[in-house]
């Protein structure tokens, strides 16, 4: 077994990466609940007490391969929510990428989709971030399409903000584990028009605040 530099810190974000990337393999072959670190270890080529310089738990592994999936999703939405106009246009886009996103992660590896659930539920690091990063994101379109004069002046962007994270859950792991939903188009589609009538100071039935399931 290799013998790490132990003081080369120029490694590190590489070799952290490395074991993000080990992990991540292994989730997806295995799944989270049977992955341990003696496996990512034996991946990765170093020994179990290397890993540990890096993380300081199971927990922590797996939150990293959590931030990076969301963190993925994050910067596309992002990106192409940005390609449309400022207001409205821009606001759905959002919303529906998001959906579209999510629906992705959780159909595109039973795994993967399980982590992402379990971390959702149970309130992990990287979940809680990206939930922080959905809220300042929908305040910020609300608020750049107020100033555009595209949204109501009225209109609250903390309100946006809570109503595009209640509507968007309904997409996301543990929500959407199984391929059998129905009508998810118009599903996605209720959900932006849903958040846009917020936004421009239309009443928003709470009743209407959910997929069709």
């Amino acid at each position: 077994m290799p013998s790490p530099r132990r003081n080369d810190a120029s490694l590190r974000p590489a070799r952290k990466r490395a074991i993000i990337d080990c992990a991540q393999s292994l989730i997806g072959q295995i799944g989270y609940d049977r992955m341990t670190i003696t496996d990512v270890a034996e991946r990765f080529g170093f020994s179990k007490s290397y890993v540990y310089k890096f993380f300081d738990s199971k927990r922590d592994v797996g939150d990293a391969v959590v931030a990076r999936i969301l963190s993925g999703i994050s910067d596309a939405a992002t990106e192409r929510a940005e390609r449309a106009a400022v207001g409205p246009d821009r606001l759905r886009t959002f919303v529906v990428e998001c959906c579209f996103l999510y629906e992705r992660a959780a159909l595109g590896n039973r795994y993967v989709a399980e982590l992402l659930a379990q971390s959702f539920r149970e309130g992990w690091r990287a979940s809680a971030d990206h939930d922080a990063w959905l809220a300042h994101s929908a305040r910020t379109l609300v608020v750049d399409g107020r100033v555009a004069g595209q949204f109501d002046r009225q209109s609250s962007p903390e309100r946006v903000a809570a109503a595009t994270r209640l509507l968007l859950v309904g997409f996301r792991p543990p929500a959407r584990l199984r391929p059998d939903r129905q009508n998810l188009v118009q599903d996605v589609e209720l959900a932006a028009d849903l958040v846009v009538s917020c936004a421009v100071g239309k009443a928003l039935d709470p009743r209407d605040c959910s997929p069709t399931l």
